[in-house]
Order: C-alpha cells, then structure tokens, then sequence
C-alpha cells in the first residue's frame, strides 16, 4: 500500500537518480541488510532496486527479517527484482548465510517504551545479533556499516558534538539499555576491526524521518504531524526543552550509501543536517505552520518516564561531509514532505 504514495516515489526516484553517489561501487556486489523492514534498512534496498532498474544494473540484496508478513507488504511492489532474496533469522541459521561484499547492519529495538518494559531483551538483540554480523564479516570479509545512534553521547557539557564527544549516561535506569547497548555494540565493531581486520564503519544518526515511516511510528515529529493531519491539539509529554538537529531519509540514505562505501573502518561517523538544530517545543511550533487550523500546544508530562532526559546535541558533521556528502532537505521541508506522506493514510493514523 504505501508504495503507491506519490511523496515516497519521488523520494526514491531523487535518491536513485543521484549519480553523485558511487553507486558504481556497488554494482554486481550483494549486500545483506539486517533490519530490513526497518525504516532506514527498507528504504535502502528500496532506492537500491529502484536504481538498479533505472539504469540497467545489477545489485543482490539479501534481506534479513524476522517477520515474512511485514516483509512481503513493505516489498510488495519489488517481488519481480531478482536480485532481492530474504533470510529468515528466526527459522534459519546465520552461518548458512551466502558469501556477501557488504554488510549495512540496522537491526535493532528502537521503540523508546520497549527500552524501558524489555530492557534486557533491548540489550540482547542489539548484542546478539552485532556479534553475529561480526562473525559473518571475519568469514567473508564484507565491509559493514553498523547504524549506531547519536543516544551514544549521553548528558554532555559541549553542545556542538563530534564523535569524541562522549557524556554521561545513568546506567541505573531501564531506559539506558539502548544508548548503553548502542555504546557496547560500537565497542565491539571497533574491536573486530582491530583483532579480525574486519572492515566495520560506525554511523550515528540524529532522529531520522521521512516518507515510508510506519503508521504507528510514535516518535515527537510523529506525534506532531498526525495532531496536524488530525486536527487536534498537539500534547507533549517534556517540557520540549531537549535540542536537536534532525535528518531527512533521502540525506540519510545518501550518507549510508557513501560510507557504506568510502567509510573507513574503525571510525565512527555523525550524521545529521546541522541546520535543523532546534528545541523539540520549537519544532512542535513549526508543526502548527504547515496548517491554517488552529492547534494548541498543550504539556502533559504523565509519560515523562518513557522519555530521554533533556538533552542538548548539535552533531558536528564535517567528518562526513569531508566524504562529499551534505544534506539537502531542509526540516520544514521534511516535516511538510512526511506530512504529505502520513495524510495518504489519514484514515488510519
């Protein structure tokens, strides 16, 4: 169903259509993508196949899922591109799985209330499934990108961060399992790339959103822009004080393709459009002028638990951008764009 929304169309056909990118280093190589009915892991293989048949050429992708229903509604539409296989971590062992030139890993928990009922189990699956795609790059030397998390820095006394920036985290609470895991899955990354000389690039994503976000996608932005669609007030459950930049999918997918490529192994990589950085209850405010309805900004903080502390992060992504890459999507651009995406489906959200 959401293949046929025009906004997520144009979004593949803008990231396929960039021939700035070295899509060239990917052709007739096979990649395996972990959380492949992720946002960012779907997207990928999406704009991958949709490349691939704008200009005649040819990738494999091996989707790793874990759920085949959510697989077969999100690639619906891509069934007759032969290179798109799946394996089936739940019913298949992962040393079955075939010799692969790259690894873009991005499996993981990401659900803030499942941090705090499943903590431990957030723990493992990010643990667990990092050392098996460990295990898999040492046997076939395939280059990886892990999708890390800018919750890795913590509480910082710098505003302006680059990837040595690291603050503090209280490790005695429910909610640190995912930056804690996060930090320990990088550390492990980083060890293979030194004991097994393993080629492992980490990357660390500002919020990310776009076009193809699921419908039950509960994050602020989201939160937002169905108040918006749905005419309601918008409630927040902070205060909003928190600051952060935020990134576009179609920038985001950009970046992994270029580090996923040219990254070098080791290294840690901040991603983020730096000119999006603003207070979540200033992005609740541009919420409210991309409709002429009157919507309130209303504060609730009942939920408060489930939420991060406040936090003010501006990653510095010249790293990055050192690589040729740089952000084009602005975030009133962004949010109008995911907007337009979510009222397809007004129905249901």
């Amino acid at each position: 169903m959401q293949h046929t929304n025009l906004t997520l169309l144009e979004d593949l056909n803008t990231i396929s259509s960039d021939l700035s990118l070295p899509w060239q280093e990917l052709y007739n190589k096979t990649i395996l993508v972990t959380g492949a009915t992720g946002l960012l892991g779907s997207l990928f293989i999406q704009a991958i196949i949709t490349h691939c048949k704008k200009h005649n050429q040819h990738i494999d992708i091996i989707a790793c899922i874990r759920n085949e229903n959510k697989f077969n509604q999100i690639f619906n539409d891509y069934k007759s591109f032969t290179g798109l296989s799946t394996f089936n971590i739940n019913t298949s062992n992962t040393k079955l799985l075939p010799k692969t030139d790259f690894v873009l890993h991005t499996a993981s928990i990401t659900d803030s209330s499942t941090f705090i009922s499943k903590p431990l189990e957030t723990i493992n699956t990010i643990l667990m499934l990092t050392q098996k795609v460990i295990e898999h790059s040492k046997k076939y030397q395939s280059k990886v990108l892990f999708l890390s998390s800018m919750e890795i820095y913590g509480s910082t006394t710098t505003e302006y961060i680059n990837e040595t920036d690291l603050g503090y985290i209280e490790i005695l609470k429910e909610r640190s399992s995912y930056p804690q895991a996060k930090r320990m899955a990088e550390t492990m990354c980083y060890c293979a790339s030194k004991e097994y000389n393993s080629h492992i690039v980490i990357a660390r994503p500002t919020l990310t959103f776009g076009a193809g976000i699921t419908l039950n996608d509960n994050r602020v932005f989201a939160q937002f822009l169905k108040s918006i669609i749905n005419k309601t007030d918008i409630i927040m459950h902070t205060e909003g004080l928190s600051c952060r930049d935020f990134l576009y999918t179609t920038d985001a997918i950009a970046a992994i393709i270029i580090l996923l490529t040219k990254g070098s192994s080791g290294e840690a990589y901040n991603i983020s459009n730096e000119t999006s950085y603003m207070s979540i209850k200033d992005l609740a405010i541009l919420c409210t002028t991309l409709t002429s309805d009157s919507i309130k900004i209303k504060i609730d903080l009942e939920q408060n638990k489930k939420y991060p502390p406040t936090v003010k992060i501006k990653l510095n992504t010249t790293k990055l951008q050192k690589l040729g890459w740089k952000p084009k999507i602005s975030i009133k651009e962004a949010l109008q764009r995911t907007k337009n995406y979510l009222e397809n489906f007004k129905e249901l959200i």
